[in-house]
């Protein structure tokens, strides 16, 4: 009896933030599971509210075959091109979870031919934007690595004894990093110098 073909969904968090790392997730899952994802109600994490997500990550993992979750921290960014980063870490979730299928959601930089290169042959590749808007195991991954990041934000808040937000760069959290240097003449745990920004704070 041929065994179900699974379906990987992958996306990402923290690409944009200027505080805390990037977290790319990876979920599989058996084709006939798919529309269990929706019946959730799991959708694009950015359409959810915190405790949404947080109640949904626990039944997901419950629902999906299987799941990986890579962090990039802020160091490799501010080291490497991020757009290496992303392929590196996506060539990781899919080694692992070895799926005849892989839908991602577009990503910065990073071109369709980029990831055909890390595939083995006979892999079904999906490359869209706004895949976490269309496809449920993308947006399962996206609440994966959305609920993950939190947690590593959280972390630092209590580790500053100062909660700066989802650390992303609004007014806010620029003010935020301003202020902290002008008083400890240091940035932010995990801030991002790369950022121009921050740079411009520095200098």
């Amino acid at each position: 009896m041929m065994m179900e073909e699974s379906v990987v969904g992958i996306d990402e968090a923290g690409r944009g933030a200027v505080i805390g790392p990037m977290i790319v997730a990876g979920v599989k899952i058996r084709n006939h599971k798919i529309d269990l994802l929706s019946k959730l109600g799991v959708r694009d994490s950015k359409k959810l509210t915190p405790h949404k997500r947080e109640e949904l990550y626990p039944e997901i993992i419950e629902l999906v075959e299987d799941y990986c979750i890579e962090e990039i921290s802020f160091h490799d960014i501010d080291r490497r091109n991020l757009t290496e980063l992303e392929l590196e870490r996506i060539a990781k979730i899919v080694n692992r979870l070895n799926p005849k299928k892989v839908i991602v959601d577009s990503l910065g930089n990073l071109k369709r031919e980029n990831l055909i290169k890390i595939l083995k042959p006979g892999i079904v590749l999906i490359y869209e934007k706004k895949a976490d808007d269309t496809y449920p195991p993308c947006q399962a991954a996206s609440i994966i690595a959305k609920v993950t990041r939190d947690e590593r934000i959280k972390r630092l808040h209590r580790k500053m004894g100062f909660n700066f937000g989802k650390g992303y760069p609004n007014k806010g959290t620029m003010r935020f990093i301003e202020s902290y240097f002008e008083k400890e003449n240091i940035l932010p745990l995990q801030t991002r110098r790369r950022w121009k920004g921050v740079r411009k704070i520095l200098s």
